[in-house]
């Protein structure tokens, strides 16, 4: 029988295109994380996906549209339990920052973002500075880390300028670590941040 009540994480793992060590252990360190804190989890990924070239924000919807079909399956089949963290690093931290920013609230599947590293932070500073960020009627959680401070402080300002009364978000810096490696606590305190009381 399965536990229909249990919280489900969606790590949005593609091969790195902008790395020279490919990270093959991201799915095994959120279940670590998840273990570490004792919780009863769903992790879900997927098994393969269409290529490892994806740009935001052109397949920004794309990709989006995949995730909220995975979620309603996972819906029907395991779990009624409505908290969801979508959680991703590098490209895929971009789309889970699009995610969070850009969804239209009544398409809107997930509650809680752990994004790490994300690439090509200039282009999320100039869309969060421009675009309208739809006004949320549900509270959402962000967990945003990285391990290059300078490279990050832009795209970190403008997301503290943006009144968001219904966003809560926690910002880690990693400055001992690199992009080959912090993704493994930022994975954990994401996790700690989003579901420890």
């Amino acid at each position: 029988e399965n536990n229909k009540n249990l919280p489900a994480i969606y790590l949005f793992d593609f091969p790195e295109q902008n790395s020279a060590v490919v990270a093959t252990d991201e799915f095994d360190k959120v279940i670590g994380a998840v273990k570490n804190i004792q919780l009863n989890a769903l992790v879900i990924t997927l098994d393969e996906y269409k290529d490892n070239k994806m740009t935001l924000p052109g397949e920004f919807q794309e990709y989006g549209d995949i995730f909220r079909s995975m979620t309603s399956y996972v819906d029907e089949h395991y779990t009624s339990n409505t908290s969801r963290t979508f959680i991703g690093r590098g490209n895929e931290a971009n789309m889970v920052l699009m995610t969070l920013f850009f969804e239209e609230p009544e398409s809107s599947v997930f509650q809680n973002f752990i994004a790490t590293d994300a690439l090509h932070v200039g282009d999320m500073q100039a869309l969060l500075e421009r675009e309208a960020i739809p006004q949320e009627n549900e509270s959402k959680r962000l967990h945003y880390s990285n391990t290059d401070e300078a490279r990050n402080a832009a795209v970190i300002n403008a997301m503290r300028e943006i009144e968001l009364p219904w966003m809560e978000f926690e910002f880690v810096n990693y400055p001992n670590m690199t992009y080959e490696n912090g993704y493994r606590q930022a994975f954990t305190d994401g996790i700690k941040f989003i579901f420890e009381e």
